[in-house]
């Protein structure tokens, strides 16, 4: 597949001002959509190298640090909070309490596909524990999202950062972070968005539990502080 994108250049990518609001600046290529084709730039393929273009490093021109130049284009801005820029995964089975049986196949996140996902579990939105999980979310390593320092994102805001998967060895202890994953959380109000990608391997899973919080008379559950607060 050959694609032409008249504003970016091969194999450094040269961002031009004009297609660029000043906060895409704190985003990925991955994260943009091309306006033309309408998919992920992380989705195609540059076809002589043969390699994603989110691997390739990324450079502003000079111009571009002055502000005046900074014009949106809206193509650029992807919104995952939006429901038409999400997967749907609801599958019980992510749970931390279930545990596959000896006969049941083990999930495996090997084949997902890199992008935006909202969790669900029997049509609840659930979210990545942020704990260490030893064992279920019916796999062999759950995938767990240590809580980063500044702690999870605020309603509209992002962070970067690395999901952990933990596993046990015979005769060694429980490994919690053995393997990490690069992972992107929004907050989008009600739910969190993840940005994940393939695991490359099994048996290992991304683990979620379900939201079911009830607080008080007179409180609310905030989403990022994970508890009830006054209102």
């Amino acid at each position: 597949m050959v694609v032409l994108i008249n504003d970016l250049v091969h194999p450094v990518w040269v961002l031009h001002c004009n297609d660029l609001v000043h906060s895409v600046r704190d985003e990925h290529l991955n994260d943009l959509v091309h306006p033309v084709f309408g998919v992920h730039f992380d989705d195609l393929v540059y076809p002589v190298l043969g390699v994603h273009f989110n691997d390739m490093s990324i450079q502003y021109e000079p111009e571009c640090k002055t502000l005046d130049n900074d014009l949106v284009h809206p193509v650029w801005m992807i919104d995952p909070c939006s429901e038409k820029r999400y997967t749907v995964i609801d599958d019980y089975r992510r749970s931390p309490y279930y545990n596959a049986k000896p006969s049941e196949r083990r999930l495996c996140d090997n084949r997902i596909k890199h992008g935006w996902y909202r969790f669900k579990i029997n049509g609840s939105d659930a979210e990545m524990p942020t704990t260490c999980i030893p064992h279920g979310c019916g796999t062999r390593a759950p995938i767990w999202l240590p809580l980063p320092a500044d702690g999870l994102p605020s309603p509209g805001k992002k962070i970067r950062t690395q999901a952990c998967a933990s596993f046990e060895v015979p005769g060694r202890e429980l490994e919690c972070c053995g393997l990490k994953f690069p992972v992107t959380v929004k907050n989008c109000g009600d739910f969190f968005a993840y940005r994940l990608r393939s695991t490359k391997g099994c048996d290992l899973a991304y683990c979620t539990k379900a939201i079911n919080v009830v607080c008080e008379v007179g409180q609310v559950y905030v989403l990022h502080l994970q508890k009830c607060v006054g209102k």
